[in-house]
C-alpha cells in the first residue's frame, strides 16, 4: 500500500470512528476495498467494539445497529473468500450484543446518551500517538424542543463557534470566559480543557441544566478543576444587588460567548438586558453564534444590538462542507453566523461634566483605534438623533478643547464619540438658562436599577459612567424628576435676596399685582411639594 493510499485509509477510518462516537445517524463507512482488509477491521474492532475500548460507549441499540451494518458491508465487499473474510472479533462482538436484552425503543429514546465530539481544528502535537481532542457529554439527543429541555443537547451553532475558537485560540487563552446559555457545556469545556482559558463560568437559566453541568465536567476530567464552574444566570434579571454585593465576587470577564441563544424573538429583550449589563460592568467582547432557522429572528437580534449601540459585526467564518468535516459533524445546509460585539472601545474619560458659558471645555477619551468624530446630540427626540458636528476625523492625542454655543436652547444634550469601530455617549448635559451645566454622573450599576432591561436607553457599557438624565430621562417619572431639579435650581436663585429688594416691593404697580404669580420651587421643600408646584404651573 502506497503512502497516499495509507493516508486515505487512515482518514476514512478516523472519520467513521468520530461519527460513530458522535452518534451520527448516517455514517460514512470506509470504502469496500478498505473494509475487506484485515488490518482495517482490526483497527475498527480495537477502537470501537472491544471490551473497554470506549470509556463512555454509545447506547446498546446504536452499537448493535452500526455493527450489523458494518459486518454486512464487509461481507458484501469480499470478492475472494480465500483471501479475505470477516473478523472473528467483530462477529463475536455482534453475537454478544444480539444476546443482550434490548430496552423498548421508546424507553431507550427517552434516556440520556454519551456523545463524544472531536473538535478537529485544535492544534495538537505532530506525534501520531497523541489522541485526538475529544469532549464527551451526557445528552438527551432525541429531545428536540420543549420547555426546559433545549439545553440538554448540543446544538450545531455551538459546534461551529467551537471550531472558530479552535482556529482562533487567542480569544480564549489566558482569558476569563463566561458562557451564556451553556446547555451541555460543550463550549465551556472546550475553553477550559483545550484552549487555555484562565477561568470559565458555564451559565444557564434552567435549574435542571445547571444541575447537570458538573456531570459533564466530570466526564472530561474537570471535576477537580477550580477554574470551571456552573452558575445560574437568568436573562433580564439584575446581576448586581441580588445574592452578593459584587456579582461573581467582583471578578471580571474578558469575553462572553453564547451559541443558539437567539432562537426566539421573545427572548431577545431579556438577553440584551443581560448583555448590556455585562458589557457595562466589564467592557467585555461578546461572540454569539446563531443558526439561521429564521432570518427574521437573527435580524431582530442585530437590530437590538444596534439600537443599544453595541456595534455588532458579522464574522466571516466559512461553514465547512459535510464531506470535508473530520469532527465535530453538523449540517452544512442551514447557515450559521457568528456575531462579534465589541465591548471595550472608545469612551470619554472626562471626570467633571460641568460646562460654563464662554469657557473652553476639555474633552478626554481613551481606547480609540483611529481618528474620532464627536457630535452633540439632542436627547429630547428619544432616538439619539445626532444634530451637531463638533469635530470630524480628529487625530489629536485623546484630548479636544470644545467651546459650547452660548445660545443652546433649554434641553437635554449629550456628546457622542465614534472611532469607526465603537461608539460611546457622555453623561447628560442639561441646558439651564444662559449656561449649560450637567447632572452629575452615576455608575452604570445605578442605571440598571433605574430603567427596565428592555429599554433601548440602557447604558451601552462602553463607558464607565452614565448619568441620571439618561437613566431616568427615558421614563415619564424621569422627565418629571429632571423638571424638579431644574425648577429647584431656579427656586434657589430666586430665594437669594439682593439689596433694594424690599424697596422694589413697594413700587409694584397695580397691574403687576393682578398678574398670576409664578410658583417658586425652593430647596427646603419636599419632592411632593416640587411635584405639586410643577403641576400647578
Amino acid at each position: 500500500m502506497s503512502q497516499g493510499e495509507s493516508e486515505a485509509r487512515d482518514n476514512s477510518i478516523e472519520r467513521f470512528c468520530h461519527q460513530y462516537l458522535q452518534l451520527e445517524r448516517d455514517l460514512d463507512y470506509p470504502p469496500a476495498d478498505q473494509l475487506r482488509e484485515a488490518d482495517t477491521q482490526d483497527i475498527l474492532y480495537h477502537r470501537l467494539f472491544a471490551d473497554g475500548a470506549i470509556s463512555y460507549p454509545p447506547p446498546q441499540r446504536y452499537q448493535l445497529k452500526v455493527l450489523k451494518e458494518l459486518t454486512s458491508r464487509i461481507e458484501a465487499s469480499i470478492e475472494d473468500w480465500d483471501r479475505h473474510g470477516v473478523s472473528d472479533d467483530l462477529m463475536n462482538s455482534l453475537s454478544s450484543l444480539l444476546a443482550l436484552p434490548l430496552l423498548p425503543e421508546l424507553t431507550a429514546a427517552q434516556q440520556k446518551s454519551y456523545v463524544t465530539y472531536t473538535p478537529s481544528l485544535i492544534t495538537t502535537s505532530q506525534n501520531s500517538s497523541t489522541p485526538s481532542p475529544q469532549i464527551t457529554l451526557l445528552e438527551s439527543r432525541n429531545l428536540i424542543s420543549a420547555a426546559g429541555t433545549t439545553g440538554l443537547r448540543t446544538w450545531e451553532a455551538a459546534l461551529h463557534l467551537g471550531q472558530y475558537l479552535s482556529a482562533n485560540p487567542s480569544y480564549i487563552k489566558g482569558q476569563e470566559v463566561l458562557e451564556l446559555g451553556a446547555g451541555t457545556g460543550y463550549l465551556s469545556i472546550l475553553c477550559a480543557k483545550y484552549l487555555g482559558a484562565k477561568s470559565v463560568v458555564a451559565s444557564d437559566g434552567s435549574d435542571e441544566v445547571v444541575a447537570t453541568l458538573p456531570d459533564n465536567f466530570f466526564l472530561n476530567g474537570l471535576q477537580d478543576d477550580e477554574n470551571i464552574r456552573a452558575m445560574d444566570v437568568k436573562w433580564g434579571h439584575a446581576l448586581v444587588g441580588t445574592e452578593e454585593e459584587e456579582w461573581n465576587g467582583g471578578r471580571p470577564f474578558d469575553i462572553v460567548i453564547g451559541a443558539d441563544i437567539t432562537y426566539d424573538k421573545s427572548v431577545i429583550p431579556a438577553l440584551m438586558g443581560t448583555l448590556g449589563e455585562l458589557i457595562g460592568m466589564f467592557n467585555t467582547t461578546v461572540l454569539i453564534a446563531a443558526t439561521e432557522r429564521n432570518q427574521e429572528t437573527f435580524e431582530a437580534f442585530i437590530a437590538a444590538c444596534e439600537k443599544m449601540y453595541l456595534n455588532p459585526e458579522i464574522i466571516d467564518f466559512e461553514l465547512p462542507r459535510g464531506q470535508d468535516q473530520q469532527g465535530p459533524f453538523y449540517s452544512d445546509k442551514v447557515p450559521i453566523k457568528i456575531c462579534r460585539i465589541f465591548g471595550a472601545g472608545v469612551h470619554f474619560t472626562t471626570d467633571i461634566w460641568v460646562i460654563e458659558q464662554e469657557k473652553a471645555f476639555i474633552l478626554t477619551w481613551t481606547d480609540a483605534i483611529g481618528p474620532v468624530d464627536i457630535d452633540l446630540v439632542n436627547l429630547s427626540s428619544y432616538d439619539f438623533t445626532r444634530n451637531k458636528e463638533i469635530v470630524k476625523g480628529y487625530t489629536g492625542n485623546n484630548t479636544f478643547e470644545w467651546a459650547p454655543d452660548v445660545d443652546l436652547s433649554l434641553d437635554d444634550y449629550a456628546l457622542y464619540i465614534d472611532d469607526g469601530r465603537s461608539v460611546n455617549i457622555s453623561p447628560t448635559l442639561s441646558s439651564m438658562g444662559p449656561s449649560v451645566q450637567s447632572i452629575q454622573s452615576i455608575t452604570s450599576r445605578d442605571v440598571g436599577d433605574s430603567i427596565g432591561d428592555s429599554s433601548p436607553y440602557v447604558d451601552n457599557g462602553l463607558s464607565s459612567h452614565t448619568v441620571v438624565g439618561i437613566s431616568v430621562g427615558c421614563t415619564v417619572g424621569g422627565v418629571s424628576l429632571l423638571g424638579v431639579i431644574s425648577a429647584l435650581v431656579r427656586g434657589r436663585q430666586q430665594d437669594k435676596k439682593t439689596p433694594g429688594d424690599e424697596e422694589a416691593k413697594g413700587q409694584v404697580t397695580e397691574e403687576q399685582e393682578q398678574k398670576q404669580p409664578e410658583p417658586v420651587v425652593r430647596g427646603d421643600l419636599t419632592l411632593e411639594d416640587h411635584m405639586d408646584a410643577i403641576t400647578a404651573s
